[in-house]
């Protein structure tokens, strides 16, 4: 992630200022790790209280956090976050208080993937996700994944139309 990103940056730089030995590396591992709950902390409110978090001026162009970005933040081991995809996919279930699905990805039928709906148009009455779900139609879905050693471990669902 992007923390061993920033040590392989720092590992280069030490390395071209001709330090050989491991002390700066072993400071930097624990700026790190002491820095990881407050980290987890900061993004604690996004999918509860807000959508998305951005430290800094919009004039500066910061980063913004997402609820799929966040997740990852507040999860353990090696996770990945996909920019946007658009995948064929049928629902097998909607919970609408928490938002979350299971979809059947058409390119992998029988595996069925944890979904989080972040558009919207969930919560409107006779819906597209909820539609489809009644009619079993398939969707053709824009949304960003969580990966973990390439494999599809959730889908942020962002819009969805029926395709069938």
């Amino acid at each position: 992630m992007e923390s061993e990103r920033m040590h392989d940056h720092i590992d280069t730089l030490i390395k071209q200022q001709g330090d050989t030995s491991s002390s700066l590396l072993k400071i930097v591992d624990k700026l790190v790790d002491s820095n990881a709950q407050a980290t987890k902390d900061a993004v604690r409110p996004i999918g509860t209280s807000c959508n998305t978090l951005q430290i800094g001026p919009k004039e500066e162009a910061p980063p913004v956090i997402d609820l799929p970005t966040a997740d990852v933040i507040r999860a353990e081991g090696e996770l990945e976050v996909s920019n946007d995809k658009t995948f064929r996919a049928k629902l097998d279930s909607v919970t609408l208080h928490t938002k979350a699905c299971r979809v059947e990805l058409a390119d992998n039928p029988g595996r069925f993937i944890a979904g989080k709906i972040t558009d919207p148009q969930l919560l409107i009455p006779e819906n597209v996700y909820t539609l489809a779900l009644h009619k079993q139609q398939s969707l053709e879905l824009q949304g960003k994944t969580v990966t973990k050693e390439g494999e599809i471990k959730t889908i942020y669902i962002s819009h969805a139309r029926i395709v069938d």
